[in-house]
């Protein structure tokens, strides 16, 4: 019988397919902008969209891609480094400059952009566009990407930022965790569980990353077992079919 090949594979295109499409219903999802007046949403009726009947889902729901973002970090994460700075074989500067170099210089164009188009706009309108908390103060949360963890008034300059800042305080407690070598499945379903009770009580964003995020390290870990293991094909099946499933 077939076995799965216990090789660590050096790249998941699948994951890819699935990034670029969550990036799609992302873009679906924000097409409602275009019906905005300033920051104050428009006559939005979503069943007049294009193709609405096919796309339906993707402009209704697609904001929920978020949350496979976090989950797709999760894994991914954990695949690439968790071993490496269990084992401090990276250190806590070569991450987060690693992170710094791939995250910042675009956040800050893109700020800045957005800020000057923002200012360009107001001179000619009574509102900003869309997001209207575009002030010093939070042009500073931006700055620091931190505007997602619950000290902004609302949505500011380039908005979709948000989850980023909450990226990058979940890379945080990532690091910590690996450091202290806590990988095993029971040391990240805490998090979740702290992530589903925290939502429960209306925390908001930062609760669904935490869930999202180790979840995605969960997938990782069920991964290396079922990688490891030397399982059948048709049993791989049957496992993946339970976990979609769930």
């Amino acid at each position: 019988m077939a076995r799965l090949c216990r090789d660590r594979p050096q790249y998941f295109y699948s994951l890819d397919i699935m990034r670029g499409l969550s990036a799609l219903s992302v873009v679906f999802f924000h097409w409602r902008h275009f019906f905005y007046h300033g920051s104050s949403p428009g006559n939005f009726v979503p069943q007049q969209l294009p193709l609405f009947s096919v796309f339906g889902v993707l402009y209704l729901e697609g904001g929920k891609a978020v949350s496979f973002f976090f989950s797709l970090s999760g894994f991914l994460f954990f695949w690439l480094y968790s071993e490496q700075i269990a084992a401090h074989r990276t250190s806590p500067w070569e991450f987060v400059v690693r992170r710094f170099a791939r995250l910042y210089p675009l956040h800050l164009a893109t700020l800045v952009a957005v800020a000057l188009l923002q200012i360009g706009w107001r001179a000619t309108h009574t509102e900003y566009f869309v997001c209207r908390f575009n002030d010093l103060y939070h042009f500073f949360l931006r700055l620091l990407m931190v505007s997602g963890l619950g000290w902004a008034k609302g949505l500011s300059f380039n908005g979709p930022v948000w989850s980023v800042s909450i990226e990058v305080f979940l890379y945080l407690v990532f690091f910590i965790v690996c450091m202290l070598n806590k990988r095993a499945w029971w040391h990240l379903l805490p998090f979740v569980i702290a992530g589903v009770v925290l939502i429960s009580v209306g925390t908001g964003p930062l609760a669904n990353g935490l869930v999202a995020f180790f979840m995605g390290g969960l997938s990782y870990s069920l991964f290396e077992r079922v990688r490891l293991s030397g399982m059948s094909a048709s049993r791989i099946y049957v496992v993946a079919a339970l976990v979609g499933s769930l």
